[in-house]
């Protein structure tokens, strides 16, 4: 039993590490402190595009460090951008932004997040008119049929980045 608790731990990272995309497909790491979401919520107008939209999605690690991986899809399901890789600190709190997940391209549409380690997702739509709640649900899966540890998946059924 002590041998196949890591192996099926080295599986399930090597499962999430692996995305289901074509091999070309980088990842990007983003590591934003909590400070820039501040400034970000209470200015959130950019002068050079006054009707700019964002989102922002930001992660609370729930005790121990964690690490989350996030894909953005468009309205029909097609995958926008590329991966983002978020690092949290325990206890700590990071965020992205839907244009890092879409590199910069303007959509609508979704993002889901899976962690290994527990942690609380939040979403706000930013504007100019000030920012505004999302709505975010979370759900949990075991690892192994006895298993202790779980991932953490995030969806974000709302996002927009024009």
């Amino acid at each position: 039993m002590s041998v196949l608790r890591p192996v099926l731990t080295l599986l399930v990272l090597a499962l999430l590490a692996a995305p289901s995309f074509a091999e070309s497909d980088t990842e990007i790491e983003i590591d934003r402190p909590a400070d820039e979401l501040s400034e970000e919520l209470t200015n959130p107008v950019d002068p050079e595009d006054p009707d700019a939209v964002d989102s922002a999605l930001v992660f609370t690690s729930n005790g121990g460090p964690a690490a989350v991986r996030c894909v953005a899809r468009n309205g029909n399901g097609d995958r926008v951008g590329h991966p983002v890789i978020v690092k949290l600190p325990a206890d700590g709190l990071r965020w992205v932004r839907a244009s890092d997940l879409s590199n910069g391209t303007d959509f609508v549409g979704s993002a889901r997040c899976t962690s290994l380690g527990s942690v609380a997702g939040s979403g706000f739509v930013v504007g100019p008119h000030g920012a505004t709640n999302l709505r975010v649900s979370k759900n949990r899966t075991r690892l192994g049929r006895h298993g202790k540890r779980f991932t953490h998946h995030l969806r974000f059924p709302v996002i927009a980045s024009y």
